[in-house]
């Protein structure tokens, strides 16, 4: 029956680890691997020609494309973050939760057979 419990324990906390909040955690060939699913990844701009004179408008829109797309970067990259932060802190709520559970089903089983031990010695 214990070893039952324990593994009933173990299955809990490996398919409830794999819970993501805010990505996609998979588990796959010995390889965990996680996506943000909350973030959009930025599209990379198309730079114009500048042309013979490399002046004007088309270095002009071309930084500024540049820096929308440097912007945009920085907001997924934190979005990407924020996201893991997200599950790492879920994942860990639960692995802690499943831990107290097999802890406490394995303290009751001690608990259980001392009393079975001291009811033996009574008699």
């Amino acid at each position: 029956m214990r070893s039952f419990r324990l593994f009933a324990a173990t299955a809990a906390l490996t398919v409830t680890a794999l819970t993501a909040q805010a990505g996609t955690l998979t588990y796959q060939n010995n390889q965990v691997t996680w996506e943000a699913t909350g973030c959009q990844a930025p599209t990379a701009p198309a730079f114009m020609e500048p042309g013979d004179n490399r002046t004007g408008n088309a270095l002009s829109a071309n930084q500024e494309a540049y820096n929308q797309y440097a912007q945009a970067v920085q907001a997924f990259l934190t979005c990407v973050s924020n996201d893991a932060n997200q599950d790492l802190a879920a994942v860990g709520q639960q692995v802690n939760g499943q831990i107290a559970q097999v802890q406490a089903a394995w303290q009751a089983d001690l608990q259980k057979k001392q009393e079975e031990l001291q009811t033996k010695r009574g008699r």
